[in-house]
């Protein structure tokens, strides 16, 4: 979850998942029945995963780094206009 210090206004993010994911879901690019396992995994557990509009690669790449940072699953969206 997100704990933020109230004296510092500092937020931090703790970098467990809630439950170990389904073993269907692998690292990188999911699809078919691991994409619909990962869904009711989040479900069951109460947890949203977060999806993130990117433009370029530099976004690219920092969403991949934050997933990997904080062992989560992401959905990256792309668009061309923004």
């Amino acid at each position: 979850g997100l704990n933020v210090d109230p004296r510092a206004g500092t937020i931090t993010m703790q970098t467990k998942t809630v439950t170990p994911l389904p073993a269907s879901v692998k690292p990188g690019v999911v699809t078919g029945e691991a994409l619909w396992d990962l869904l009711q995994h989040a479900k069951e557990n109460k947890y949203a995963i977060p999806a993130v509009n990117v433009v370029s690669s530099c976004s690219i790449s920092a969403c991949l780094e934050a997933a990997a940072k904080y062992g989560g699953p992401m959905i990256v969206q792309f668009s061309r206009d923004g």
